[in-house]
């Protein structure tokens, strides 16, 4: 599923700007066998720890899903940010509401020390 086999068959869907968005969120969407067996993870809990999310071209739908969450608390699983993902891309409020968990918060970098 993973390692070289999966880079042969699946580069050519990253090195296509044009559809890279639409095809890599249908790629994290878990088939219904596959779903059983998979641990979900809470998408405001990839910005604990975070200094910087990635900006510009760096960034993509997934990088807006998960800032999402984080500024508005939203309680998107993995198994279910293709949700998410769909609303902003098509430009419509997400389903969800706010949910009373606690925020992630964002590391502040911290400064560069010196010693004399």
């Amino acid at each position: 599923m993973y390692g070289e086999q999966w880079s042969v068959t699946n580069r050519s869907i990253f090195q296509d700007d044009a559809t890279l968005d639409d095809k890599a969120t249908d790629m994290i969407r878990l088939a219904p066998d596959e779903q059983r067996p998979a641990v979900d993870f809470e998408i405001r809990a990839l910005c604990t720890g975070l200094k910087k999310h990635p900006q510009g071209s760096d960034g993509s739908i997934f990088t807006r899903c998960v800032k999402y969450c984080e500024e508005t608390n939203a309680p998107y699983m993995l198994s279910d940010v293709f949700e998410l993902a769909s609303d902003l891309e098509a430009g419509r409020t997400p389903r969800r509401c706010q949910s009373p968990a606690t925020e992630c918060k964002m590391e502040e970098p911290s400064s560069p020390t010196r010693s004399d």
